[in-house]
């Protein structure tokens, strides 16, 4: 792959959620979270998707592989289903590198 233009680096990435849209009602403004860097299709169709093996959808889009900007910003949208509480012993750091490594790990 080569990058020609501006892309956004990051897709590990852990922060504190500031605001969310009217539906979700798992987290609230200040819940500590760790994201998934890679958002799949989640179709009812998709063998991967329907089996808990996301990682390897298709269709996946993974942060910070273009045409999709990172997460090394200061403010990201990311869906809530692919948002995972960090307990408060748990540091930001500690969080964002648990993402990749748990979506992968004992899929196959």
């Amino acid at each position: 792959m080569i990058v020609t233009g501006d892309n956004g680096l990051g897709h590990e990435s852990a922060g504190v959620v500031l605001d969310m849209g009217d539906s979700v009602t798992r987290f609230k403004p200040g819940d500590r979270v760790a994201m998934e860097c890679g958002i799949p299709c989640s179709k009812p169709t998709c063998d991967f998707c329907r089996t808990g093996r996301y990682n390897a959808c298709p269709e996946v889009v993974f942060f910070s592989t273009p045409p999709y900007h990172g997460t090394l910003r200061r403010y990201h949208a990311h869906p809530d289903s692919w948002l995972h509480r960090l307990p408060n012993h748990v540091s930001f750091e500690e969080g964002s590198l648990g993402g990749a490594p748990l979506c992968c790990a004992g899929r196959y």
